[in-house]
């Protein structure tokens, strides 16, 4: 919700349909949906709960979470897209320009797959956002032993 309780952001995710597999050996037929492989695709909608107008603002594969709008600006949200911290762009922004009908995706924190990673942000009460950063010393290294 935001701070004027005026939008609310709403992810959208198609149900990924149960994995198939081969009673003899267990393995995933060719027959399984890409959306095992790949993810459901998932959809951020921004709600007008003023006007109940909806409003899709970035869509992909995979899995998206805790999206947040921005306390001091209604326009200003972020999120995450669900996946191994060191191995996808984790964090980002959407800047919603309504009278310029305009969006910007945005990575919040550009990250070096394998080296850095970047997970559960926040917004502050003045806006800004926090997060957990983590370097790696060496591309590979187990999430659990980051450098610093």
């Amino acid at each position: 919700m935001s701070a004027c309780g005026r939008y609310a952001l709403v992810i959208y995710s198609e149900k990924v349909p149960p994995t198939t597999r081969r009673i003899v050996d267990g393995v995933q037929t060719s027959a399984t949906s890409e959306r095992i492989k790949f993810g459901a695709r998932t959809v951020m909608l921004r709600v007008d709960l003023d006007t109940g107008l909806t409003k899709g603002l970035t869509g992909g594969l995979g899995c998206f979470a805790h999206p947040m709008i921005s306390p001091t600006d209604a326009n200003l949200m972020e999120y995450c897209a669900v996946d191994f911290w060191h191995e996808i762009q984790r964090m980002w922004t959407i800047r919603y320009d309504e009278a310029a009908a305009h969006i910007e995706v945005r990575p919040l924190f550009r990250q070096r797959i394998g080296i850095d990673a970047v997970g559960h942000e926040l917004f502050l009460q003045d806006g800004k956002i926090a997060a957990i950063w983590t370097s790696f010393g060496k591309v590979g290294l187990p999430a659990d032993q980051p450098k610093e």
